[in-house]
């Protein structure tokens, strides 16, 4: 009985349901009526710039409400632009609210090191959608006042300070900035930095400067949603690119700046010594998905300028106030939103494509910007564009099978490759900053979780390994998972009579609360009088001839008295003391170059310089009682 009434309850409700479909269809289609009439494109894009204040709600760029759900709340992360692309093809990885693919699905160590910038035979392009790199700009509406004058005037290490070196905030050190340009000089600043810190930047600012915001002096602008940018790799990366864009404008004067594009994509390889590292070029484009099959345009041989010694100089000595036009129109909302207009849906692509309109001009006029960031990699630039004509152009790339893609792992095996000035650019490779003692601390957690979950009898005890040290017997030196600087900062601290029981009682110290409990570099060796104990040292070490095995990550440097190696044959048994450790391995593996396994050292060696090596040091890879001899690469 009682199940009836439920029934008939439902019936009712269901029938109610139904007459009242029709009224809430009419009424939907007359808000949608109006809306369409506020757009100038039937795809629902729009310019989202947060004036004054960090992008929160990104509603307004989902098609689909259900979707939007999906990338709210504490487990929720922001898709990119290329999420769809990239899902089926890359493991991703969540990193401060962004989903990025960490690596490709595909086996590609050989293919990445073939291609990564510094071999000119390389015929591949790598790869990475970057909108989840922050975008500021920071405009000055008071022409009295310089800009520079006024940022510099609350400026210091402890509160906020940026600039190429690298960016600081609360005395915490975040990396290197990804791409800093003066768009007018002294007036307005753009800044591309990392996705953990671009928030925080936006925030400090407001608070320094709340009284200039208020009066209207200053103006701060979140362009994460309303610009994107894409990272090419490869010495044919500029072919690539011109394969897939034409040019808008064919008749008048602009197009010149498309013709030098020509020529550099389609008669210059390897671009790393003819263009310095303010290098950057303004296009205005046509819809990419108009080009049916990526191939160059046709231009006759007197339409293209020359390679002579002119036009190598012309990119040669560039300088960073160098602007275009191009750069403005981005950083400019109505320009971005003009951009989309009538932009073509699928159907009305498709019939394009099929029909004799192909040739006729594109309504979408895009302006497009090539530069070179800080990243210090040969043969890499970025592209910057509109939002929502990133996903065209990436998909539109990723046609040509010269195209490989790549996530964050091969992003720093290209640093690697490049050597150190490239790895102190990256802030996941640098040990200094405070995305890598982040990502290496969760990192540590997961690999403790799942050395735990082995059985005893088949993981390394890392507390009863005994690893000789001049005689004294003890374990694994600090963290086992992880380069420990923590307990290098307490070790240098002791004498030779408390190194036992400081061995004995330290602790690792995992905590949930990390960001409160965890101290990286820059607060944890500070003294009284303000200054570092130690000042880390960065070079990239190999094996001695001769020696077996391989340099691990986390692997422990010790450093070697000069009297060691003078005194002993070559067939000593290699040991060191505890107090002789300097530093950690922060990344090793084994290097196509060198035919050997190499690694980064970051170690500190300020003092007694004359009694120990600065070129050789020992090292013991983790959970492993063996010392190796390795030296500087030159």
């Amino acid at each position: 009985m009682k199940m009836s009434i439920n029934l008939l309850k439902l019936l009712t409700r269901s029938k109610f349901m139904k007459r009242s479909i029709p009224a809430k269809i009419g009424k939907f289609n007359k808000q949608k009526n109006q809306l369409e009439a506020l757009l100038n494109n039937k795809l629902g894009h729009i310019d989202l710039v947060g004036k004054n204040e960090v992008v929160k709600d990104t509603l307004k760029l989902n098609k689909s409400f259900k979707y939007y759900k999906r990338q709210q709340g504490n487990n929720g992360h922001k898709w990119l632009p290329s999420h769809i692309y990239n899902i089926k093809r890359c493991h991703m990885i969540k990193y401060h609210g962004f989903k990025v693919a960490l690596k490709p699905t595909l086996k590609c160590y050989r293919m990445i090191y073939r291609n990564n910038g510094l071999n000119v035979r390389s015929a591949k392009t790598l790869i990475q959608d970057t909108c989840h790199l922050g975008k500021i700009l920071i405009t000055n509406n008071n022409k009295s006042t310089g800009l520079l004058n006024l940022l510099a005037s609350k400026f210091d290490e402890n509160t906020l300070k940026f600039s190429y070196k690298g960016v600081y905030v609360d005395g915490i050190y975040y990396g290197a900035i990804n791409y800093m340009k003066w768009v007018e000089k002294d007036s307005k600043l753009l800044l591309i930095v990392d996705t953990a810190v671009y928030k925080k930047i936006i925030e400090k600012l407001l608070n320094l400067f709340a009284k200039e915001v208020e009066e209207d002096v200053l103006q701060i602008d979140d362009l994460t949603f309303a610009l994107g940018t894409i990272k090419l790799v490869g010495a044919t990366a500029l072919n690539s690119l011109l394969k897939c864009i034409r040019s808008y404008c064919e008749e008048d004067g602009e197009n010149n700046s498309f013709k030098d594009f020509f020529v550099l994509g389609s008669q210059v390889r390897d671009y790393k010594d003819i263009i310095n590292n303010n290098f950057m070029i303004g296009l205005n484009i046509k819809d990419p998905r108009l080009v049916k099959y990526p191939h160059l345009p046709q231009y006759k041989k007197n339409e293209i300028p020359e390679v002579n010694a002119d036009f190598i100089s012309k990119w040669q000595n560039m300088n960073k106030y160098d602007t275009n036009k191009q750069l403005e129109m981005l950083l400019d909302n109505d320009n971005r939103y003009e951009s989309y207009k009538n932009k073509l849906t699928i159907k009305q692509l498709h019939q394009k494509l099929s029909s004799s309109e192909l040739n006729k001009q594109s309504e979408s006029n895009i302006p497009m910007l090539v530069y070179k960031d800080n990243d210090m990699i040969a043969n890499s630039f970025s592209i910057m564009l509109p939002y929502h004509w990133v996903m065209p152009l990436y998909y539109k790339l990723n046609q040509l099978t010269s195209t490989q893609l790549i996530g964050l792992n091969q992003v720093n095996q290209i640093s690697y490759d490049n050597g150190e000035e490239s790895l102190s650019k990256n802030c996941l490779m640098d040990v200094t900053t405070w995305q890598y003692n982040q990502y290496s601390y969760f990192t540590a957690l997961g690999e403790r979780e799942h050395w735990l979950r082995k059985n005893k009898n088949r993981r390394v005890n890392y507390d009863k390994l005994k690893v000789n040290y001049n005689g004294l017997t003890f374990g694994e030196l600090g963290d086992p998972f992880r380069s420990d600087w923590k307990f290098l900062y307490e070790l240098m601290n002791k004498g030779t009579t408390e190194v036992k029981e400081f061995l004995q009682n330290y602790n690792w110290n995992y905590d949930s609360n990390w960001m409160e409990n965890f101290k990286t570099r820059f607060t944890l060796f500070k003294t009284c009088k303000n200054k570092d104990l130690i000042h880390l040292t960065l070079s990239k070490v190999e094996l001695e001839d001769g020696s077996k095995g391989n340099i691990k990550s986390n692997a422990r440097v010790f450093k070697i008295p000069k009297e060691s190696l003078e005194n002993k044959r070559k067939d000593y048994i290699l040991n060191s003391d505890v107090l002789d450790l300097i530093g950690f391995i922060s990344v090793g593996c084994y290097d196509l170059a060198e035919g050997e396994s190499t690694g980064y050292a970051f170690y500190n060696l300020n003092d007694d310089k004359k009694e120990y090596y600065e070129d050789k040091f020992l090292i013991k890879n983790p959970g492993e009682t063996i010392f190796r001899l390795v030296h500087k690469v030159k």
